[in-house]
Protein backbone atom coordinates (compact mmCIF):
# COMPACT_ATOMS: atom_id res chain seq x y z
CA UNK A 1 0.00 0.00 0.00
CA UNK A 2 2.88 2.33 0.81
CA UNK A 3 4.47 1.68 -2.58
CA UNK A 4 1.18 2.58 -4.32
CA UNK A 5 1.13 5.89 -2.47
CA UNK A 6 4.76 6.62 -3.39
CA UNK A 7 4.06 5.83 -7.07
CA UNK A 8 1.03 8.09 -6.99
CA UNK A 9 3.00 10.96 -5.44
CA UNK A 10 5.76 10.46 -8.03
CA UNK A 11 3.16 10.66 -10.86
CA UNK A 12 1.80 13.91 -9.45
CA UNK A 13 5.26 15.41 -9.29
CA UNK A 14 5.36 15.90 -5.58
CA UNK A 15 8.37 13.61 -5.23
CA UNK A 16 11.61 15.20 -6.41
CA UNK A 17 13.98 13.15 -8.56
CA UNK A 18 17.20 11.99 -7.06
CA UNK A 19 20.16 14.36 -6.93
CA UNK A 20 21.96 12.56 -9.76
CA UNK A 21 19.11 12.95 -12.24
CA UNK A 22 19.95 14.89 -15.46
CA UNK A 23 17.89 15.43 -18.63
CA UNK A 24 18.83 13.22 -21.51
CA UNK A 25 20.41 14.68 -24.63
CA UNK A 26 17.39 13.54 -26.68
CA UNK A 27 15.03 15.67 -24.58
CA UNK A 28 17.29 18.68 -24.94
CA UNK A 29 17.52 18.17 -28.70
CA UNK A 30 13.72 18.04 -29.02
CA UNK A 31 13.25 21.23 -26.98
CA UNK A 32 15.97 23.09 -28.88
CA UNK A 33 14.63 21.86 -32.22
CA UNK A 34 11.12 23.07 -31.37
CA UNK A 35 12.40 26.47 -30.28
CA UNK A 36 14.55 26.88 -33.39
CA UNK A 37 11.64 26.01 -35.68
CA UNK A 38 9.50 28.63 -33.89
CA UNK A 39 12.20 31.30 -34.23
CA UNK A 40 12.73 30.50 -37.92
CA UNK A 41 8.99 30.56 -38.60
CA UNK A 42 8.62 33.97 -36.98
CA UNK A 43 11.57 35.35 -38.96
CA UNK A 44 10.31 34.02 -42.27
CA UNK A 45 6.71 35.02 -41.49
CA UNK A 46 7.53 38.71 -40.98
CA UNK A 47 8.16 39.27 -44.71
CA UNK A 48 4.70 37.99 -45.60
CA UNK A 49 2.39 40.31 -47.56
CA UNK A 50 -0.66 41.20 -45.47
CA UNK A 51 -2.75 42.68 -48.29
CA UNK A 52 -4.06 39.22 -49.09
CA UNK A 53 -5.65 39.14 -45.63
CA UNK A 54 -8.19 41.86 -46.48
CA UNK A 55 -11.78 40.77 -46.75
CA UNK A 56 -13.05 40.18 -50.28
CA UNK A 57 -16.08 42.29 -49.30
CA UNK A 58 -14.01 45.33 -48.32
CA UNK A 59 -14.81 47.14 -51.57
CA UNK A 60 -18.49 46.20 -51.44
CA UNK A 61 -19.07 47.08 -47.80
CA UNK A 62 -20.88 50.37 -48.50
CA UNK A 63 -23.13 48.73 -51.08
CA UNK A 64 -23.87 45.89 -48.66
CA UNK A 65 -24.80 48.37 -45.92
CA UNK A 66 -27.13 50.25 -48.28
CA UNK A 67 -28.75 46.99 -49.37
CA UNK A 68 -29.26 45.96 -45.76
CA UNK A 69 -30.81 49.35 -44.94
CA UNK A 70 -33.20 49.08 -47.89
CA UNK A 71 -34.26 45.58 -46.86
CA UNK A 72 -34.78 46.62 -43.23
CA UNK A 73 -36.83 49.63 -44.35
CA UNK A 74 -38.93 47.45 -46.62
CA UNK A 75 -39.62 44.95 -43.81
CA UNK A 76 -40.61 47.81 -41.48
CA UNK A 77 -42.96 49.25 -44.14
CA UNK A 78 -44.56 45.83 -44.66
CA UNK A 79 -45.13 45.27 -40.95
CA UNK A 80 -46.42 48.75 -40.13
CA UNK A 81 -48.47 49.19 -43.31
CA UNK A 82 -50.05 45.73 -43.13
CA UNK A 83 -50.92 46.22 -39.47
CA UNK A 84 -52.59 49.58 -40.11
CA UNK A 85 -54.40 48.18 -43.16
CA UNK A 86 -55.65 45.13 -41.25
CA UNK A 87 -56.84 47.30 -38.36
CA UNK A 88 -58.68 49.46 -40.91
CA UNK A 89 -60.27 46.40 -42.50
CA UNK A 90 -61.34 45.19 -39.05
CA UNK A 91 -62.93 48.59 -38.47
CA UNK A 92 -65.28 47.92 -41.37
CA UNK A 93 -67.23 45.57 -39.08
CA UNK A 94 -66.03 46.98 -35.74
CA UNK A 95 -66.61 50.52 -34.53
CA UNK A 96 -63.96 52.89 -35.83
CA UNK A 97 -63.00 55.17 -38.72
CA UNK A 98 -62.26 52.53 -41.37
CA UNK A 99 -62.66 55.13 -44.14
CA UNK A 100 -59.66 57.00 -42.70
CA UNK A 101 -57.47 54.11 -41.51
CA UNK A 102 -57.55 51.99 -44.68
CA UNK A 103 -56.12 54.76 -46.92
CA UNK A 104 -53.46 55.47 -44.28
CA UNK A 105 -52.39 51.81 -44.36
CA UNK A 106 -52.38 51.85 -48.16
CA UNK A 107 -50.30 55.02 -48.26
CA UNK A 108 -47.72 53.45 -45.92
CA UNK A 109 -47.52 50.40 -48.17
CA UNK A 110 -47.51 52.62 -51.27
CA UNK A 111 -44.17 54.07 -50.23
CA UNK A 112 -42.60 50.73 -51.26
CA UNK A 113 -45.04 48.78 -53.43
CA UNK A 114 -46.61 49.59 -56.80
CA UNK A 115 -49.70 47.43 -56.15
CA UNK A 116 -50.50 49.52 -53.08
CA UNK A 117 -50.07 52.73 -55.10
CA UNK A 118 -52.55 51.47 -57.67
CA UNK A 119 -55.01 50.44 -54.99
CA UNK A 120 -54.64 53.79 -53.23
CA UNK A 121 -55.19 55.53 -56.56
CA UNK A 122 -58.46 53.61 -57.01
CA UNK A 123 -59.57 54.57 -53.50
CA UNK A 124 -58.81 58.23 -54.26
CA UNK A 125 -60.72 58.06 -57.55
CA UNK A 126 -63.75 56.49 -55.84
CA UNK A 127 -63.63 59.17 -53.14
CA UNK A 128 -63.51 61.82 -55.88
CA UNK A 129 -66.51 60.28 -57.66
CA UNK A 130 -68.46 60.07 -54.41
CA UNK A 131 -67.68 63.69 -53.54
CA UNK A 132 -68.76 64.75 -57.04
CA UNK A 133 -72.07 62.90 -56.70
CA UNK A 134 -72.70 64.49 -53.28
CA UNK A 135 -71.70 67.96 -54.48
CA UNK A 136 -68.61 68.12 -52.25
CA UNK A 137 -66.06 68.25 -55.07
CA UNK A 138 -64.77 71.70 -54.09
CA UNK A 139 -63.69 70.36 -50.66
CA UNK A 140 -61.37 67.61 -52.00
CA UNK A 141 -58.19 68.27 -53.98
CA UNK A 142 -58.24 67.31 -57.63
CA UNK A 143 -56.36 64.19 -58.65
CA UNK A 144 -53.74 64.68 -61.33
CA UNK A 145 -52.92 61.87 -63.75
CA UNK A 146 -49.16 62.56 -63.75
CA UNK A 147 -48.63 61.33 -60.17
CA UNK A 148 -49.01 57.64 -61.01
CA UNK A 149 -46.62 57.74 -63.96
CA UNK A 150 -43.93 59.57 -61.97
CA UNK A 151 -44.35 57.15 -59.05
CA UNK A 152 -44.04 54.19 -61.41
CA UNK A 153 -40.88 55.67 -62.96
CA UNK A 154 -39.42 56.28 -59.53
CA UNK A 155 -40.12 52.70 -58.45
CA UNK A 156 -38.49 51.21 -61.56
CA UNK A 157 -35.27 53.10 -60.73
CA UNK A 158 -34.98 51.30 -57.34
Amino acid sequence: MASDCAAHQHALGSVKPSAGWTPTPVSLAIVLGTLSVGVLASLVGTTRDTTALLSPLAGELEELAALTYRQARRVAVIIIGATVLLVGLAMVVLPGPAIVVIPIGLSILASEFVWARRMLRRVKEQAQRMSNSLGLDEYLPKLNDDSETSETKQNTRR
